[in-house]
């Protein structure tokens, strides 16, 4: 979590983001304020760079802005107002859990392909190392005919299960390769789910629903293993802002302000810890979110 301190890089873009810092600049301040006395630290270790601010040594740069301000240059100045901010973002505002994405989607992904449709070649890539050479190549149609049976008209996900029996090593991997092609090559969906932040600030989580198959692919007897699928969502979250305010992610250091019409989009990557800022001399702290939407939706057994 945030609370145990930024690593410099992670600072140095919010000062970036917050206090508008040319990168040198906010790179050549995370580096002194790393160095900075660390009170909350036993005597002898106050001052010991790591690589992380602590909040010990943010506490020390917010008091320098405050107490010698007048000995630093305009962009140091803005840095610890900035720092100001973030300090009270990180350690004094309340973290409140939201979640937009309550019930997960059902999403529905079985279904049969005309195999008359199908066309091109089937392969299957090294990926160990990841060269991206076929080490299996076959026509897709025929094979796509093999697992389905001779005369079936259409390929669906139980023929997979039923053809494992029969299959050489060989036509393990490649069925397993057919399988993502057929069903999980595109997104299934994507879903918009709207609300608002605790604050009362409009919230939009725009949801790609992605899916994956497994194969067994080895073992003595590949074939008595299940065919098993999984979905997955990724989001982006938007947010509508008042005036003045933009979003800084606390573990990050990645900073987002808003366009003509006050709105951010923020990519989601897992739980995520949010505080919505004014900037300035004034700059405050509105609103510290901890958002942990799904990514595993749901996962099952092909019979």
């Amino acid at each position: 979590m945030a609370t145990k301190g930024l690593a410099n890089d992670a600072f140095a873009r919010a000062m970036q983001g917050l206090a508008r810092a040319k990168p040198a600049e906010a790179a050549t301040a995370a580096r002194r304020v790393d160095m900075l006395p660390d009170q909350t630290r036993r005597a002898g270790t106050e001052v010991q760079p790591d690589g992380v601010i602590s909040q010990g040594e943010l506490s020390s740069f917010v008091a320098m802005g405050r107490t010698v301000a007048q000995g630093l240059s305009a962009p140091e100045k803005r840095m610890a107002q900035a720092a100001g901010v973030l300090y009270q973002a990180m350690y004094e505002t309340p973290a409140q859990a939201m979640r937009l994405m309550t019930t997960p989607p059902q999403v529905a992904w079985v279904k049969e392909v005309p195999i008359s449709t199908l066309s091109g070649r089937l392969q299957v890539l090294q990926s160990s190392p990841p060269t991206g050479r076929p080490v299996l190549d076959t026509d897709l149609k025929a094979f796509a005919q093999r697992v389905a049976g001779a005369g079936q008209r259409t390929i669906g996900p139980d023929d997979f299960a039923k053809a494992l029996q029969v299959f050489t090593p060989d036509e393990h991997y490649l069925a397993k390769e057919l399988f993502n092609r057929l069903y999980f090559s595109k997104p299934l969906a994507t879903i918009d789910t709207t609300g608002a932040t605790p604050g009362g600030r409009a919230a939009t989580l725009t949801s790609t629903i992605t899916g994956t198959g497994d194969l067994p692919t080895g073992g003595y007897h590949p074939g008595a293993s299940p065919v098993t699928y999984a979905l997955h969502a990724s989001h982006v979250l938007e947010l509508t802002l008042h005036a003045r305010e933009s979003v800084v992610d606390l573990n990050s250091g990645q900073t987002w302000t808003p366009d003509r019409s006050h709105k951010v989009s923020i990519p989601l990557a897992g739980p995520t810890e949010l505080a919505i800022v004014t900037r300035g001399v004034r700059g405050q702290v509105k609103e510290r979110l901890l958002i942990d939407e799904p990514r595993e939706l749901s996962n099952g057994v092909v019979a």
